[in-house]
């Protein structure tokens, strides 16, 4: 697999954090499955992706976890 550069890498983020926010049904709601304040949320849509610590949760959460891997929320963390 190619190494992405890092404008792709940002994009792929952005891609997985929206279709994330969309399954969850919005950010209010995917911030309660992650038990986080919603401006925590809006945080990461601002920024265009979502902390490590944030994708953990989703791992955390049975909900999430096989929908939206790691790899798919933090590609990065595959390398």
């Amino acid at each position: 697999m190619p190494i992405p550069t890092l404008k792709g890498l940002h994009v792929v983020q952005k891609i997985a954090l929206k279709e994330l926010i969309e399954y969850a049904g919005n950010n209010s709601h995917l911030a309660r499955m992650l038990g986080l304040p919603v401006s925590t949320v809006n945080s990461w849509v601002v920024r265009g992706r979502i902390s490590l610590q944030g994708a953990e949760l989703v791992q955390a959460n049975e909900y999430l976890k096989e929908e939206f891997p790691l790899e798919r929320l933090r590609p990065e963390t595959s390398f």
